[in-house]
C-alpha cells in the first residue's frame, strides 16, 4: 500500500490548480504515472496566440479541449474557427459562400442576421460538434496587429489604414470573417458551466462589436459576471441580456451609450 500522499491522484490534481506550466512540466517528468496525472493540468488554461499555435497543432488542441477551463482567444477567428471547434477548415481561403442569410443556419441565433446585416460567410459544410464544453472562463481579446503582420500580402495596403474603424467594409473586407462573433457565441452556448465572460470585439471593429451584442443578448447562459466592450444599445436590449443571464452578479462595460 502507497505511503506518500503525492500517490493519491486527487492531492495531485489539487496540487497541481496552483502551478505554473514550467512547474507542472517539471512535475511531467518525474515518472510515468506523474506523467499520466498531470499532462492534462497543462490545458487547464489556454491562451490561443500566434506563439501557442506555432507549438500546439489543431488536432492537438481538439484532442484535448474537454480538459481546458479557461480560454484566452488574443488572435481573432483563424483560430476560433480552426482550433476549439471541429469541422472547420484550417484554412479559411476558400471560395467566400453567396451573400445570403438563408445559406447559414448553423445555430439558432442566426435567425436575428437580417437584423444585423447581411455579410459574406465563409463555406462551412458541416455543422460544428461541440469539442470544448467545460470552460469556466471565456477572454475575447482580438488583435488587429496579427492580420497586419501575418497577413499584410492578402490586405491591399490602401486599406492598412482603415481596419479596425469605422471605415470597415463588411461586404468587401472579407479577411476579417465576422463568422468569428458566431463562433464565440456557439462556444458560450456549448458550456453551460461558464461563469466570466470577458470581451473587446470594439477592439476589431464596429461591426464585430455590434454584431457579437447582439447574439448574446439573444443567447441563454449561466454567466455570473461579464466584462463587456463598449455597447451601445436600447434599453430592451439590455433588459434582454439581463433576461437570459438569470445568474449573472456583475456586469460592467468599458463604456456604455444607451440609445432612446
Amino acid at each position: 500500500m502507497s505511503t506518500s500522499p503525492l500517490d493519491l491522484l486527487e492531492l495531485k490534481m489539487l496540487i497541481g490548480q496552483f502551478l505554473c506550466p514550467h512547474d507542472i512540466l517539471a512535475c511531467i517528468l518525474v515518472c510515468r504515472d506523474w506523467y499520466r496525472d498531470y499532462k492534462p493540468l497543462l490545458y487547464r488554461s489556454i491562451c490561443l496566440d500566434e506563439s501557442t499555435m506555432k507549438v500546439l497543432c489543431r488536432e492537438t488542441l481538439l484532442q484535448h479541449a474537454h480538459l481546458v477551463r479557461h480560454l484566452i482567444f488574443m488572435e481573432p477567428m483563424h483560430f476560433t474557427l480552426a482550433t476549439v471547434v471541429p469541422n472547420i477548415p484550417d484554412s479559411l481561403q476558400g471560395t467566400l459562400a453567396t451573400p445570403t442569410v438563408a445559406a447559414h443556419t448553423s445555430t439558432s441565433a442566426t435567425n436575428i442576421f437580417p437584423a444585423i446585416g447581411s455579410p459574406r460567410f465563409y463555406s462551412v459544410d458541416a455543422t460544428p460538434t461541440p469539442a470544448c464544453t467545460n470552460l469556466l472562463s471565456l477572454e475575447i481579446t482580438p488583435s488587429i496587429m496579427f492580420r497586419r503582420q501575418k497577413h499584410q500580402e492578402q490586405i491591399p495596403k490602401q486599406k492598412l489604414i482603415t481596419v479596425g474603424t469605422e471605415h470597415y467594409d463588411m461586404n468587401e473586407d472579407d479577411f476579417w470573417c465576422l463568422q468569428s462573433t458566431d463562433v464565440c457565441i456557439q462556444l458560450i452556448s456549448q458550456n453551460p458551466n461558464l461563469r466570466s465572460l470577458t470581451e473587446s470585439w470594439d477592439d476589431m471593429s464596429s461591426f464585430h462589436r455590434v454584431r457579437f451584442s447582439n447574439l448574446l443578448c439573444r443567447q441563454p447562459n449561466g454567466i455570473v459576471k461579464m466584462h463587456l466592450t463598449k455597447w451601445e444599445a436600447e434599453p430592451e436590449e439590455l433588459n434582454l441580456l439581463i433576461e437570459n443571464s438569470p445568474k449573472l452578479v456583475y456586469l460592467r462595460f468599458s463604456k456604455l451609450i444607451v440609445r432612446r
